[in-house]
């Protein structure tokens, strides 16, 4: 490969997704950076296209994408809540953007034990960020 456009659009689109939470997950009280998941996420970046689905409204998205540039966390797509505020919205709008993703998604980290069972039902396999 030599890292031509061509070559990475690619290697993209034959790569696998893996499904990132922020909060609680790589960042902690929505700012503060989790280096060690933050750290495997970006590994995981080398070889996976890395697409961040988040609980927070769309209203949020400058400001959530200028806290994830500051913690230095690689991602590809940045999925953001369409749909309302609560708890219930939010994991309901985390699970149709999972839904819609129609390459292969090897797995989602997620820090809430209602999304991980979510993501299961979907059909796919989740990680706790504590493991």
């Amino acid at each position: 490969m030599k890292n031509t456009i061509e070559d990475i659009q690619n290697y993209l689109s034959k790569a696998s997704v893996v499904i990132v939470d922020i909060d609680n997950t790589i960042l902690r009280n929505g700012i503060y950076p989790i280096k060690k998941m933050i750290d495997y996420v970006n590994e995981l970046s080398k070889q996976n296209k890395i697409y961040i689905i988040t609980g927070r409204p769309e209203s949020d998205r400058d400001e959530t994408v200028k806290s994830l540039k500051k913690a230095g966390v690689k991602y590809n797509r940045l999925m953001m809540n369409n749909i309302g505020g609560g708890p219930k919205d939010q994991n309901e709008s985390k699970k149709r953007h999972a839904e819609s993703i129609k390459e292969n998604v090897l797995f989602a980290i997620d820090d809430n034990p209602k999304m991980r069972n979510a993501y299961k039902e979907a059909g796919i396999k989740t990680k706790s960020p504590k493991k």
